[in-house]
């Protein structure tokens, strides 16, 4: 088999020729992702193309066609790069502060947009109306891989994802247990508009036969929230996001990091055909054997944890992989890091245990590459 139609036999419940095994958001074919251009990556990026098998990021993007005026200003300080946006609304301003840092491919949120939820209800209160979809990365992921490298992936976020994104988390936590009510209609309405986000990517010819990652979940589990409310904050949601995406024929898969051990049931329930990345305790809270003797047929993607790709020695790593595939046989499974890099430097020790891990998988899976 090759990687697409191995991968599609692990999503489709068929039988595959052997597990998948993934870099997660190190994606080879990708000529445009910011990995496949730096030279420290170079060495790793051709052996993730070589074997393992593709699962494409590509985005569809839906624009808010409706926008309020914001006014941006960017500004360098101390080698940091900083924008600020402020959001004007008839209730006052909006500022969000975000920051990043040199050498590093992430954006961290200094201040959020939201300081309250008279903040969030005065956000939700902007103009809003959904344009047409654009498929144009979806359908330049199809054409790269070619029929036979991988599958598409695209990501959306749940309420609650959006909702910790507008306001700090810790603050997010206290709304949600001392003013309920309120937080959950905020959410509601945060749904509407995802929901209708929703129907119009699906409507996209591209999009049938990808896959969809649905992230958000591990904001309501423990220690953050108690499981009695994640029904409430999530599951409600997820059903419908879910019936919506699997009925145009995209596979499903929940994203869920943390201690998920009391409320994946409600997920699988929910409709989710896969999940991950299925962290090993101490920062997990169930194994992939439980897992497995649980759901039979639910897709576990997982559980190498990023930190031990950064910091683990390779026998340590090639262990881990070995034991991994040994957990969740049985069942479908894509072994999958937790996470990727985000530095330009690709340290010696991380490539080495990269190519650690993919070559310790074949080596179970018989040595079969596409």
């Amino acid at each position: 088999m090759n990687s697409a139609e191995r991968l599609r036999a692990i999503f489709d419940g068929g039988t595959p020729d052997r597990f998948g095994i993934s870099t997660y958001e190190l994606v080879g074919w990708d000529s445009d992702a910011w990995e496949n251009k730096m030279p420290a990556y170079a060495r790793l990026m051709e052996k993730i193309r070589r074997d393992t098998d593709c699962m494409y990021r590509a985005g569809v993007s839906v624009p808010n066609v409706a926008e309020a005026p914001v006014t941006n200003r960017k500004w360098t300080e101390d080698g940091h790069a900083f924008s600020e946006n402020i959001f004007h609304t008839a209730r006052g301003d909006l500022r969000q502060l975000l920051r990043n840092d040199p050498g590093l491919h992430t954006t961290w949120q200094i201040e959020h947009i939201c300081k309250s939820l008279d903040d969030v209800e005065v956000w939700l209160d902007l103009p809003w109306s959904p344009g047409e979809p654009d498929g144009s990365k979806m359908r330049l992921a199809w054409q790269r891989l070619q029929g036979k490298y991988g599958i598409p992936k695209f990501s959306t976020s749940d309420p609650i994802c959006v909702f910790i994104d507008l306001m700090e988390f810790g603050e997010f936590t206290i709304a949600a247990i001392t003013e309920r009510e309120r937080v959950l209609k905020a959410m509601d309405r945060i749904h509407e508009r995802q929901m209708e986000t929703l129907r119009r990517i699906v409507s996209l010819p591209e999009v049938k036969g990808t896959q969809c990652r649905i992230c958000g979940p591990e904001a309501a589990t423990p220690p953050y929230l108690p499981p009695e409310m994640f029904d409430d904050f999530v599951a409600r949601y997820l059903r419908k996001m879910i019936e919506v995406l699997r009925g145009a024929g995209v596979f499903v898969r929940v994203h869920c990091h943390g201690k998920m051990g009391k409320v994946v049931d409600r997920i699988v329930d929910s409709g989710a055909q896969g999940i991950d990345p299925c962290e090993p305790p101490p920062d997990g809270d169930i194994t992939l054997k439980e897992l497995r003797r649980r759901f039979p047929k639910l897709v576990l993607f997982g559980n190498m944890e990023i930190k031990e790709l950064e910091h683990s020695s390779p026998q340590r790593v090639r262990e881990l992989t070995r034991q991994a595939i040994s957990e969740a046989a049985g069942g479908p499974f894509v072994l999958l890091p937790t996470a990727a890099p985000i530095n330009d430097d690709l340290s010696a020790k991380t490539e080495e245990n990269y190519f650690v891990m993919i070559d310790a998988a074949l080596e179970c899976a018989g040595g079969r590459t596409y």
